[in-house]
């Protein structure tokens, strides 16, 4: 009997966890905006154009490349409706930028005074939301005419102006004229927007302005020399260390006066190559301004290069960068608690690809180093041997204990992988925060005796604190789970605050429990919230409750039975009978008898229960779950998959309605995708820890809401999910 009633309540549990399992906690997406910058001109040459088309093609290409974008653009108040851009930063994308940009420096001029605010206000039409490109930078280019305070105040009263500052997009001036800015408008938009001033008039005033931009800009490229004062003379040497796998190594050089210069590279063979105009070379790309030579290296060969720059004067700076097969992918939580030891992982991917043992990296090392809000160094090797934190020997994870940090702050990461003979690195950066975590404490509160089934008790009084003080939230963020072989629904659970204030948040709460059935009980408290701006779940200890069923005592043989008292004694589950001396044969057969058909009946019973009560949930949670739906498309916005129509095995339709296999697609390269549709989005995950899945170019490390437009990477291959067409 307790066999097939054990049964059913299994069965009765399975059906209402079922129910809770199918309705997730939100996922969060985080929305990335796009940053770069973005030049506006105002289509006047107020000087000698030539001169003036020549400092502003060097001055645009300088800032292009030495700042860390996703995109540059252009725009000519001449005609604000030729916009010209975004443009990807890289060699190819920035050549073709530099000729449009250049081409319409020279065949537009306009002597309209609105031209600027025309480029301002273009940036409406080509960015009707500004919010894609909060955090970029604008810079105003012109000579002095457009210093004039009426030309200004259009600006600053301008409601592009406020939405500018709203998005945090910073202003810059760069005056190219003889004259000195003196309106106070430039002062105030500069000061608003955190922007700069730049005149650049000369050639000592353009050697402070490269300084300057590399010095808070230079994300991407690192100086190599530096001559401030060079002579024409003299020859300017630099030592390039490329390290094997080098897909593509640029070279800026950087000389605030026009001069004769000569190049001369030399490779680790001793092959010796001459950079100059007009000439071309196979394995050399290069662009050439007045003031600013870049040159790109095209899968060079490994070792340490030589270059020779001379007959240039006056200031001369040299930068290089290096794009790599390979990359270092750095993992870890965004916050960590204070006090406590976390883990980081460096991933080698090759694209989208993990590559667990890459070519000519066996002499090389990992190591990392953790900045600290003091700007304390700790560096630590990061192993991949398989002991201690490391899971696995050899399988490209390399890991790194971060030692339990007690001062709150933002910390920051820097992973290199180092060859041996060469003193370039594969870098990669991050940063997290190390903070106190709200806590959960509880005092359990101990049940009357004399308790009974049906009836509202106290079981906890919660106390939610940051290092013993009070934290307050709302109500709304605070849940139960509870665990048990019994049938428990939320109705059995109640969570009662204590406010601060009338409909304010609390950080006491009070816990109650109606029982209805005798067992035990697990109950867990959880916080999910946005904290430190980054969402996350934080959990109480186990709370076990035992609601104990009484013990049974029956009566002795009739005749002495009035001289032994009823007694009532609380145990788990035992049911206690007291010894009978003497039994009546008969009343034994006719107990049997009856009993045997009450246990007959009670099983049907259960089990038309168990199976009714199924049907019902089954169809509830059918009803509540989102069927698949947008589309899958590939590099080339081409559509792959319509989710509305995929053909799938009726067990997944019946079972797995709102979920979707990467095998079910028919395409063999997405088959470690599982997909999973609701009200919410779209959330995937890998299918097995091997899977290897990128998200917007950021690895899934375990699942993700997607948005419009998301870009899946996987084995090498690209992919857009659109929720239409």
């Amino acid at each position: 009997m307790k066999i097939f009633r054990t049964i059913s309540l299994f069965l009765l549990l399975f059906v209402s966890s079922s129910f809770f399992i199918f309705n997730e906690q939100d996922a969060y997406a985080e929305q990335n905006s796009l940053q770069g910058s973005i030049f506006l001109y105002s289509g006047r040459l107020d000087i000698e154009n030539e001169s003036f088309v020549e400092l502003l093609d060097s001055v645009i290409l300088y800032l292009s490349l030495t700042d860390s974008l996703d995109f540059i653009a252009f725009v000519n108040g001449a005609n604000a409706n030729d916009f010209i851009g975004p443009h990807a930063n890289s060699y190819e994308e920035l050549v073709k930028f530099h000729q449009i940009v250049y081409a319409s420096l020279t065949d537009n001029s306009d002597l309209n005074s609105n031209g600027l605010l025309n480029s301002l206000e273009s940036l409406n039409s080509i960015y009707p939301t500004l919010n894609e490109i909060k955090g970029s930078k604008i810079y105003l280019l012109d000579s002095n005419s457009l210093y004039t305070e009426e030309d200004l105040s259009q600006i600053y009263k301008s409601d592009i102006y406020t939405d500018l500052l709203d998005n945090q997009i910073q202003i810059n001036f760069i005056n190219f004229g003889v004259d000195n800015n003196s309106s106070q408008v430039v002062d105030v938009i500069t000061k608003d927007s955190g922007g700069e001033y730049f005149h650049l008039k000369d050639s000592d005033s353009i050697s402070v302005f490269f300084q300057r931009i590399y010095a808070e800009s230079s994300l991407i490229f690192k100086q190599n020399v530096l001559d401030k004062d060079l002579s024409s003379d003299q020859v300017m040497t630099a030592e390039f260390h490329i390290l094997p796998e080098t897909t593509n190594f640029s070279v800026v050089i950087s000389n605030s006066n026009i001069s004769e210069t000569s190049i001369l590279i030399e490779d680790p063979l001793g092959k010796k190559i001459v950079i100059s105009p007009g000439q071309s070379n196979e394995s050399i790309d290069f662009l050439w301004t007045d003031r600013v030579k870049l040159l790109n290296l095209k899968n060079p060969k490994s070792g340490i290069w030589n270059l020779k720059v001379s007959g240039a004067n006056g200031y001369l700076s040299i930068l290089d960068k290096f794009d790599h097969k390979y990359s270092l992918i750095l993992s870890s939580n965004d916050v960590i608690q204070l006090n406590k030891a976390s883990l980081i992982v460096g991933t080698i991917f090759d694209d989208e690809i993990q590559v667990v043992s890459p070519e000519d990296f066996s002499d090389t090392k990992m190591f990392l180093t953790i900045i600290t809000p003091d700007n304390v160094e700790i560096v630590v090797e990061m192993l991949d041997d398989g002991l201690a934190r490391d899971e696995s020997k050899l399988d490209g994870k390399f890991t790194a204990l971060l030692p339990p940090f007690s001062s709150p702050g933002q910390y920051r990461l820097i992973g290199e992988i180092k060859f041996s003979g060469l003193n370039n690195v594969i870098k990669s950066q991050k940063t997290f925060k190390v903070t106190t975590f709200p806590k959960i404490d509880f005092n359990k509160i101990l049940l009357p005796q004399n308790f009974e089934l049906n009836n509202k008790y106290k079981i906890a009084d919660v106390f939610i604190n940051v290092s013993g003080e009070p934290y307050p939230i709302s109500e709304k963020l605070l849940s139960v789970e509870s665990s048990s072989d019994l049938n428990i629904d939320r109705s059995q659970i109640e969570i009662i605050s204590k406010p601060v204030y009338h409909g304010g948040p609390a950080w006491e709460y009070e816990l109650f429990f109606t029982p209805k059935d005798f067992g035990i009980i697990t109950l867990s408290l959880n916080i999910e919230m946005v904290y430190s701006d980054v969402p996350m779940v934080f959990s109480s200890p186990a709370l076990i409750v035992e609601f104990s069923e009484p013990i049974k005592i029956t009566n002795a043989p009739e005749s002495s039975s009035n001289n032994i008292p009823k007694t009532k004694a609380i145990s788990s589950k035992v049911d206690q009978t007291s010894n009978t001396n003497v039994l009546d044969s008969k009343r034994i057969l006719e107990t049997e008898k009856v009993d045997g058909q009450i246990s007959q009946i009670n099983i049907v019973l259960y089990i038309l229960i168990a199976i009714i009560s199924l049907l019902i949930f089954y169809f509830i949670i059918i009803n509540r779950l989102r069927s698949p739906f947008g589309y899958l498309v590939d590099n080339d916005d081409s559509p792959l998959v319509d989710f509305r129509y995929i053909q799938r095995s009726l067990f997944n339709k019946i079972f797995y309605k709102n979920v979707v296999h990467g095998k079910d697609l028919g395409i063999s390269e997405i088959n470690n995708i599982v997909f999973k549709f609701s009200n919410k989005g779209v959330l995937i995950s890998p299918a097995s820890e091997d899977a290897q899945i990128r998200v917007n170019n950021q690895p899934i490390i375990d699942k993700v809401l997607i948005s419009e437009n998301s870009w899946i990477g996987i084995g090498g291959n690209l992919y857009s999910f659109k929720f239409s067409l």
